[in-house]
């Protein structure tokens, strides 16, 4: 004679299994940072073009005009072309 077994019923759910505590660590520490990295992707062409502003300015406030160069460099020299 053959042996029946009887059939189990199949579950409708999932058991729970217990998640690793490093991987919800690793989840906690992920989300800001693709949120920032996210907003570097969103906003960091428009944040670039806002601060090359200030960098030109900075570069034109630095440079000397240069009508103002050569008298300053020729008031500096004495007459035997040695400074000061």
């Amino acid at each position: 004679m053959t042996d029946l077994q009887p059939e189990l019923p199949e579950r409708d759910y999932r058991p729970i299994h217990p998640e690793p505590a490093w991987r919800a660590l690793a989840r906690k520490l992920w989300a800001p940072i693709a949120v920032a990295i996210g907003l570097v992707v969103k906003f960091g062409f428009a944040f670039a073009k806002f601060a090359s502003v200030f960098v030109a300015v900075g570069g034109y406030a630095g440079s000397t005009p240069p009508c103002l160069s050569s008298s300053r460099s020729s008031a500096r020299t004495s007459r035997s072309g040695t400074p000061g």
